[in-house]
């Protein structure tokens, strides 16, 4: 079974997360801010990540850089989802290190082909 840390300090997105990821039958670990989900990233090793950028103790950029400077975590796919639609931003995230972005709201099945596209390519590798 596929794992996926949700890191969302907005309750009610992380909720949605949550059902949305566990009716698809992946196992969800959820933290919420990013100081916490680093160190659930650390000890769990999940397949993929998706946090929010904005939010308390530690910012989405925060979590990224983490995650990179781990040996045991830097392949590990990290989607960002922001309420910044911005090009500017976007372009930051990915030239981070981010595998994808999304803006919310989003669409609930764009964020699953998401998912799943990232999980054919490290099936693929």
């Amino acid at each position: 079974m596929k794992k996926i840390l949700i890191i969302e300090n907005d309750i009610d997105i992380r909720r949605l997360l949550i059902q949305l990821l566990e009716m698809e039958s992946y196992q969800v670990i959820a933290a919420d801010n990013g100081k916490t989900g680093l160190t659930l990233l650390y000890q769990a090793l999940p397949d993929v990540v998706i946090c929010d950028l904005v939010m308390p103790e530690l910012d989405g950029y925060g979590v990224l850089q983490g995650l990179l400077h781990n040996p045991d975590t830097a392949c590990i796919p990290i989607i960002f989802l922001t309420a910044s639609a911005s090009d500017e931003e976007r372009q930051k995230c990915l030239e981070q290190g981010a595998s994808a972005f999304l803006v919310k709201p989003f669409l609930q099945q764009e964020l699953l082909k998401l998912i799943r596209d990232l999980f054919d390519e490290q099936d693929y590798v």
